[in-house]
């Protein structure tokens, strides 16, 4: 950010720290696009809690209390995060691809009980090809699922593997 000058002097971000054993989820939006919260296959609501003006924007003010918001996640919920590279990514006509489009594609794959590092990869063919394989700007996915027992997967067990 030091680099550039001016107005562009900033960056938006969701900070954010899931609780794996719990589900709860705190996070600070600091003028970010909202995180998608997907249950049940469908998009259920945008995190939309109270933001913080974007990292490295100076107020003549001193800054207010972190606006650290608290949501409890079920088991099976996605959170979906993008960056405005995503929805405001343009065809050769110059449309948006959209929110409603990316609510979409999200919905479809997790009806169709896709994976979620496969529907991020469908999302990310699908912007790319709004967009004819080239980047415009800044273009940022995220998706996690959490279920109470996901993070025991992730390490590795010392139990004998009998179909090798």
């Amino acid at each position: 950010m030091a680099a550039q000058r001016g107005p562009l002097q900033f960056a938006t971000a969701v900070l954010a720290r899931l609780d794996t054993a719990t589900g709860v989820l705190e996070y600070l939006n600091a003028g970010h696009m909202p995180p998608l919260l997907v249950r049940d296959g469908k998009v259920v609501k945008s995190l939309t809690g109270p933001h913080r003006l974007p990292l490295g924007v100076l107020t003549a003010t001193a800054p207010g209390p972190a606006l650290v918001v608290r949501e409890q996640l079920e088991p099976g919920d996605r959170l979906l995060m993008y960056s405005d590279g995503i929805t405001e990514a343009r065809d050769e006509h110059g449309a948006f691809f959209g929110e409603e489009r990316l609510v979409e594609l999200t919905e479809h794959a997790a009806a169709a009980n896709v994976s979620a590092p496969e529907t991020l990869r469908r999302l990310t063919v699908a912007v790319l090809k709004h967009q004819r394989g080239q980047l415009q700007a800044d273009a940022t996915l995220l998706l996690a699922e959490w279920s109470p027992a996901g993070h025991l997967r992730m390490f590795p067990t010392l139990e004998p593997v009998d179909h090798l």
